[in-house]
């Protein structure tokens, strides 16, 4: 009988003490490697936010922001916090970028905290025109400067939501100074128009030609004030962490929510934003928001100096009618009292006039008369509709 092939078993080796240790090595490295991993996996929470840079459908948004590299999940929770988004999505919206979805209690009260912001600015960014928004982003730190004065003199309207007048960190105080360059230069030109009339009472007439000249020199000294109040002048810190974490374009301007906060660039944000969405509604139908410099007490004589022909170009004052930002906002002055105060000086009070439409100039300086102003602030007092008629006196367009 034939006798079968019979494959004999392998024998096992013993395993060397030295061979044990090095296994025992490359295990170690390998559960390492995978805890490493799982660790990369989770992403601890971080609320990152933006502005909208330019009105643009939801669709282009998240096109712009997301990448390949993005996951499913974090898109979906990135749009799940973002339904306060209109569509299209206005220039100035709130975006909400969080890592993941928080899981401690401090971490889901930042984020409804920004929701809340967020909401407010999209509520009233959905009311206005595209020109309106634009106007509102052109001119932010300006219009936040002067909400910020109302709210610390005179406190808001009902109808406005409750803020504090806080600031946003250095801009308060830059905008300040080209407000008070801009009232300086036109204390030189109030001074420049005296100086003529008084030669003319000593010779018999003015000197309209070194006059035109001078004064075309003032005004290119308000020129870079204007230019500095048409764009942002501080730059908020930018988080590259946030969007390391979730894919985004190397593109996209993201900021720690957090950190913002505690630092203090940008307080009640959307609250702020919708405020002076609500004060720019009040010009809708007029084109031009009016912002009071103050009583121009020593100013009596621009007015005139503006209206003199020579051979200038600006020698021809317009009258408009304009919206009062923030209506009533004349140094908290009730009724008739503005205008027996502002009536003082022949100009009462001197305006920064702010073109809401394609075609309005983007900053103008305007002249206030004190009956005028005291009547018509007086008479809605507090109210978004305040309406004044001014002398557009100088136009600047960017």
């Amino acid at each position: 009988m034939p006798v079968k092939n019979e494959v004999e078993a392998p024998v096992a080796t013993e395993e060397s003490p030295r061979e044990k240790v090095e296994r025992q090595r490359r295990e170690r490295i390998q559960e390492r490697e995978k805890e490493w991993q799982q660790l990369q996996k989770k992403v601890s929470f971080e609320l990152g936010w933006m502005q909208s840079p330019v009105t643009q459908s939801q669709s282009a948004l998240w096109d712009s922001l997301f990448t390949s590299e993005t996951t499913a999940e974090q898109k979906q929770t990135i749009k799940q916090c973002n339904a306060h988004l209109n569509e299209p999505v206005r220039q100035g919206e709130i975006v909400l970028l969080p890592t993941t979805k928080p899981d401690k209690k401090h971490e889901q009260e930042l984020l409804d905290k920004w929701i809340e912001e967020a909401k407010i600015a999209s509520a009233e960014l959905g009311k206005l025109s595209d020109e309106e928004v634009a106007t509102l982003n052109r001119h932010f730190e300006l219009f936040s400067h002067q909400l910020d004065e109302r709210v610390r003199n005179d406190g808001l309207p009902t109808d406005y939501y409750a803020q504090v007048a806080t600031g946003v960190g250095a801009t308060s105080s830059l905008v300040h100074q080209y407000l008070k360059n801009i009232q300086n230069v036109l204390l030189e030109i109030n001074t420049l128009y005296a100086s003529q009339v008084a030669m003319a009472s000593r010779t018999g007439g003015m000197s309209y030609g070194a006059f035109v000249a001078d004064r075309a020199a003032l005004f290119k000294k308000l020129d870079g004030s204007f230019a500095m109040l048409s764009k942002r002048n501080v730059k908020l810190p930018v988080y590259t962490q946030i969007k390391r974490n979730l894919k985004l374009s190397t593109k996209s301007v993201i900021h720690n929510a957090d950190e913002i906060l505690k630092t203090g660039f940008v307080k009640e944000l959307g609250k702020r934003i919708g405020n002076i969405a609500i004060g720019i509604s009040a010009a809708r139908g007029l084109g031009y928001v009016g912002l009071v410099l103050g009583a121009a007490s020593g100013v009596d004589n621009i007015h005139e100096a503006c209206k003199v022909d020579g051979a200038g170009d600006c020698g021809q004052t317009t009258t408009r009618e304009i919206g009062g930002f923030i209506g009533g906002v004349v140094g908290g002055i009730q009724g008739g009292n503005a205008g027996v105060g502002l009536a003082v000086a022949a100009v009462s009070g001197v305006a920064l006039v702010i073109g809401v439409t394609a075609s309005a100039p983007v900053l103008a300086v305007a002249a206030m008369g004190g009956a005028v102003a005291g009547g018509a602030i007086g008479g809605v007092a507090g109210a978004t509709a305040s309406k004044w008629f001014v002398d557009e006196m100088y136009a600047w367009g960017s």
